[in-house]
């Protein structure tokens, strides 16, 4: 469902950069966790669009994968 809500502001935002203005784009969500993540799927539904940009890797993508601590009881 996200997807489609995200859908509907592509055409607009793409509107406004194509009319040289500078939109700012924000959501909010119960839990934040996952902006990050819905923050990147917009950019790349804007770049399917058309938008002319390179997505640079986000800080969190460049962390490297926490260690799992042995689990006892689940080898």
């Amino acid at each position: 469902m996200t997807a489609k809500f995200l859908q509907d502001w592509v055409d607009p935002i793409m509107q406004w950069l194509d009319g040289g203005l500078q939109p700012y784009f924000f959501t909010h969500m119960p839990d934040d966790l996952h902006v990050p993540r819905l923050g990147r799927r917009f950019v790349e539904m804007l770049i399917e669009a058309g938008l002319n940009v390179t997505l640079p890797d986000w800080p969190r993508e460049l962390e490297k994968p926490a260690v799992t601590q042995i689990d006892l009881f689940n080898s």
